[in-house]
């Protein structure tokens, strides 16, 4: 345990985001058997937030803790529908997001609001 303890607070010197360094310092103090309420109360943060950091540790250790990656719903889209509407936004260019989002649903059936759009036209 104090081993794990060393670990984090020696990434704790050198992390750069405040994020980061926030999910780390709750990391920490639950470590060093410190209650969820009093972790709540010195991060400003919830119980829920703190479980969800917790489990993310234990599940991938401080990378997993720290990782960003949005697991959210997958695309109402297959990849090959992205590629369509990339295609033809290469050859004819989408004048708008609102173009694109138009385009979509006369296509695909498919209603999207306008920052998905954007997103899905800036994916790789």
């Amino acid at each position: 345990m104090i081993e794990k303890i060393k670990e984090i607070e020696l990434r704790e010197k050198t992390e750069k985001s405040g994020k980061s360094l926030k999910r780390l310092q709750c990391l920490r103090f639950r470590l060093e058997g410190i209650k969820y309420k009093q972790i709540q109360k010195l991060l400003n943060i919830s119980e829920d937030t703190i479980a969800r950091w917790v489990k993310k540790y234990n599940n991938g250790g401080i990378e997993g803790l720290l990782s960003t990656k949005n697991n959210g719903k997958p695309s109402k889209l297959s990849e090959k529908e992205i590629a369509i509407i990339k295609e033809e936004n290469e050859k004819k260019g989408f004048n708008t997001a609102e173009d694109a989002q138009k385009y979509i649903e006369k296509k695909f059936g498919i209603k999207y609001c306008i920052s998905n759009v954007r997103n899905i036209l800036k994916k790789n």
